[in-house]
């Protein structure tokens, strides 16, 4: 089969005052930079990415792929309405070259919001429509926050999404959407399809799917696809961007428009009633580390305290101070936090060398609210090119360039600092700065769910910390003003009654 490979992803924090430009795509974060043709299908190969999937199953079927671009940007503001025209002509013009095509694979977020075009996604997919027609299969992978629009769905033949958080099953739901995209060739139909959108955000830092809700209601999914035969995806969304079609929804494919239509609205009942065990009380730094100073005098592992506002894969700048204070303040022993984004902090510790003590003004460039710079005198413990190889599930076989990167102490407190955006995901990006994270007794992690991968496995406990920063944790405290009417901004919580 001859069939075109591409992708384009961004998760879009609309309320965060950083754009995001096609050079932050080039930069690629914790992920390759941008990528075009035979290099797609030579990096992506054997990655922890959807496109990985979807090349492992053409390699079996001996199908004959179209690789066009591929590009992830690290999750900030608003993408630049010129660095999405830019993709979206690359991917259309690559069809073109590429045509005639038996089918389109393309490797999505499903959160991205451009300046001009809100519906990223569902504007990029009518264009290919518009360009190729509807006979044309397109089959797409999608994150697990996408805010799926009625739009996507109908100019997508297929999408499905991962089913795990933190994502440890993408190279497997690039396998899925390609099998299904064979399947559709093969066919020459197109299936039923029900699409609902639940009417409450999740905030992200209680999406991870072990919390008992999202897990009895993933459970529910694989028990109709196995009972009905139908397709089955949930989204809980991203719910920070500030769009007509923001929040959690349902998408099933059968070939029984009665029938998809049915689980559609039991599983969208299901979420409903799931509703008020989703609202988790949250402590602020100050509690937060007097806790976690309690529990881990008594645990033989780590206390683990996930610093979810300022989560980097989520829109945060990963450069808050708030927990690193509160660390120091209450004199915490064996502690560390990361990553730590401070480029011109690393370079001076480098300038200064091992064992140093160097006065810096650390981090607090994020314009949240509520944060500023760290100042204090700081020692050089270590010192690191910033090139690692990942090992845990989440990013199993990926290499990571921090760039120049540095551990920082200050009393009994260490701080790895890197020179690249990198939400603290694998126990390497301790390692690597020779901090081994199971003897510490108490770590700070900047993330919302993707550390518990790694971290959740070797922590005496969990806590999810408020300080400042720019992913905030509640959705219904954001000056939202494109979100339709009737949503509740968070579970249970208030709602919009009138579009602004």
């Amino acid at each position: 089969m001859r069939i075109a490979i591409a992708g384009f992803q961004h998760e879009t924090n609309t309320f965060s005052p950083h754009p995001t430009t096609f050079d932050d795509f080039v930069k690629g974060g914790s992920r390759p930079s941008v990528l075009r043709g035979q290099e797609l299908l030579d990096q992506l190969d054997g990655k922890p990415f959807p496109c990985a999937g979807a090349i492992r199953c053409a390699k079996q079927y001996g199908d004959q792929l179209f690789p066009l671009i591929w590009g992830f940007a690290t999750p900030s503001g608003a993408v630049e309405q010129s660095a999405f025209e830019r993709f979206s002509t690359e991917i259309i013009e690559g069809l073109r070259q590429a045509s005639p095509l038996d089918g389109i694979f393309l490797e999505l977020h499903g959160a991205m919001v451009a300046e001009e075009s809100l519906d990223a996604e569902g504007e990029l997919l009518e264009r290919i429509r518009n360009e190729f027609g509807n006979e044309i299969p397109i089959s797409v992978s999608l994150d697990w926050h996408a805010n799926v629009s009625e739009r996507m769905v109908k100019h997508a033949t297929y999408v499905t999404g991962y089913r795990s958080y933190p994502h440890i099953d993408m190279a497997a739901t690039g396998e899925k959407a390609y099998q299904a995209l064979r399947k559709l060739i093969q066919s020459a139909s197109r299936p039923a399809v029900a699409f609902r959108q639940v009417p409450y955000l999740i905030p992200l830092c209680i999406q991870n799917d072990d919390r008992p809700a999202i897990h009895d209601l993933l459970s529910v999914m694989r028990a109709a696809e196995a009972d009905y035969g139908v397709d089955v995806s949930f989204f809980p969304g991203f719910p920070a961007s500030d769009f007509l079609d923001c929040g959690p929804s349902i998408v099933v494919y059968s070939d029984d428009t009665q029938l998809a239509n049915t689980v559609a609205s039991q599983l969208y009942d299901q979420v409903l009633a799931a509703e008020p065990t989703l609202q988790v009380p949250l402590l602020d730094a100050a509690a937060a580390v007097q806790y976690a100073i309690k529990a881990s005098q008594h645990a033989n592992e780590p206390v683990v305290i996930a610093d979810t506002q300022d989560n980097p894969g989520a829109g945060g700048t990963s450069d808050t101070t708030g927990l690193l204070k509160e660390l120091v303040r209450q004199n915490a022993k064996d502690a560390v936090i990361g990553l730590m984004f401070d480029p011109d902090a690393a370079k001076l510790a480098h300038q200064a060398g091992l064992g140093q003590t160097i006065t810096l003004s650390l981090g607090g460039r994020s314009q949240a609210p509520g944060d500023s710079p760290f100042v204090a005198d700081f020692t050089v413990e270590y010192l690191s090119d910033g090139q690692l190889e990942c090992s845990g599930a989440f990013r199993k076989g990926l290499h990571m360039n921090l760039g120049p990167s540095c551990l920082l102490r200050i009393g009994d407190v260490r701080i790895a600092v890197s020179s690249a955006q990198s939400q603290l995901a694998d126990l390497e990006q301790l390692r690597y700065l020779s901090v081994e994270p199971t003897k510490q007794k108490i770590i700070g992690v900047k993330s919302s769910a993707h550390f518990r991968a790694a971290f959740q496995p070797i922590a005496s406990e969990v806590i999810i910390c408020i300080a400042p920063g720019l992913m905030v944790t509640d959705p219904s405290t954001l000056p939202w003003k494109r979100l339709r009417p009737n949503v509740r901004l968070s579970p249970l919580g208030p709602c919009i009654l009138n579009q602004i």
